[in-house]
């Protein structure tokens, strides 16, 4: 065997490990995948699997100089799957949030079903919009730009088809502040309706005392609720895709901040 030889096969296998560690945390904390209901093995297999596919595609990293610095780099790859991947899980945990304060003010608190995204008991309304956001999600290709992200080269951020226009930490708040206003927006159109709802009742009980507002009270906050929800499913289908279009900026935005920080180590 040539030292020639030994270079190249180091290179491949610390590409492989590269990928291997930023695919490995970016599927810790995506919906659906990074909950207890996946087996871990099923993750580190699905990594692994991709990882080969790209190195034998093509995909090569940067070798390290030393010890310290191949140290810096997987905890930089690391970081950088753990940033992709959080993106779409705040949305979803933003969409799931409105469907819980949603559920819990038509009176439906009590029906709570495990959500597979999240790992946890939620409203009925959260888990049934959380899977059409997740098949929102699904039909503007969003998991292939999850993809694509992740299996880049960050030894080509910074060349003129990137334009990053803010670090890290802002880009990270403008997706969470985002996850904030998808929910008020989703939620804001129930939460109003039910409190007019139940302002028209007061006065109705405050004008007739005879009348026995606990027996309609609440299948009608119940039945106006549902109706609005299912009134404003185009809305929320509209506003959902709004919040998810800046996914392959911030990808990008994220994966320039990253090579960045790779070409100071």
């Amino acid at each position: 065997m040539q030292p020639s030889d030994l270079v190249i096969n180091f290179t491949i296998v610390w590409s492989w490990f590269l990928l291997f560690t930023r695919l490995s945390t970016m599927l810790i904390v995506l919906p659906g995948i990074g909950t207890t209901q996946v087996p871990g093995i099923y993750r580190v297999i699905g990594s692994a699997s991709i990882a080969i596919c790209a190195v034998a595609g093509g995909f090569r990293a940067a070798s390290p100089e030393s010890y310290l610095q191949g140290g810096m780099m997987v905890a930089l790859e690391a970081t950088l799957g753990f940033c992709l991947g959080i993106i779409p899980a705040l949305m979803m945990t933003g969409v799931a949030v409105a469907g819980q304060v949603t559920t819990a003010s038509i009176g439906l608190g009590a029906a709570n079903l495990i959500d597979p995204s999240l790992g946890e008991s939620v409203g009925i309304l959260a888990r049934l919009q959380t899977m059409l956001a997740t098949i929102i999600f699904l039909v503007i290709d969003g998991h292939h730009i999850i993809i694509r992200a992740a299996l880049s080269t960050l030894q080509d951020a910074g060349s003129p088809m990137f334009s990053a226009s803010s670090t890290l930490a802002h880009t990270m708040l403008e997706r969470f502040s985002a996850t904030f206003e998808l929910a008020v927006t989703i939620a804001a159109p129930i939460l109003v309706t039910v409190l007019v709802t139940n302002f028209i009742l007061g006065l109705v009980t405050k004008f007739i005392p005879q009348f026995n507002i606990f027996i309609i009270s609440l299948p009608l906050t119940i039945g106006i609720g549902l109706f609005i929800v299912a009134y404003t499913f185009t809305g929320f289908a509209r506003h959902t895709v709004s919040a998810l279009l800046p996914l392959e900026e911030t990808c990008l935005e994220i994966i320039t901040v990253f090579g960045q920080f790779l070409k100071l180590i």
